[in-house]
């Protein structure tokens, strides 16, 4: 199982855009965002999933991982679909994040995520 970087670049009016690129067995590499980043946020899914439902985590000490929720209060799983692509909007102050994919044998999945404080 290898463990995947993330790429972090700075975004236009302050945001910061966070990339990871997954396949079967890999880990994403927790992001730890700045005290300004992470008060409101987006993450997107798209690649071919091939039966893979993603969604996002969220931990204070990197080791037990929580489902972010979304603004409405639901938590978020995404499932494959006929445009292999799925977005949405979360809050979250927590230490680390990170994307989270499970089930399905062949994906490829870009995970980008926009920070915005």
């Amino acid at each position: 199982m290898a463990v995947k970087n993330y790429d972090a670049k700075p975004g236009a009016n302050g945001v910061k855009v966070i990339t990871w690129e997954l396949a079967p067995g890999d880990t994403a590499q927790p992001y730890e965002p700045e005290w300004n980043e992470a008060a409101t946020g987006s993450v997107q899914f798209s690649g071919t999933f091939g039966g893979a439902v993603v969604g996002l985590r969220q931990s204070n000490d990197g080791a037990e991982w929580w489902r972010v929720f979304l603004e409405d209060g639901n938590t978020f799983a995404g499932e494959d679909d006929a445009r292999n692509f799925c977005t949405t909007d979360f809050k979250s102050a927590a230490r680390y994040l990170r994307p989270n994919i499970f089930g399905g044998l062949a994906y490829a999945i870009t995970v980008t995520m926009v920070l915005r404080g």
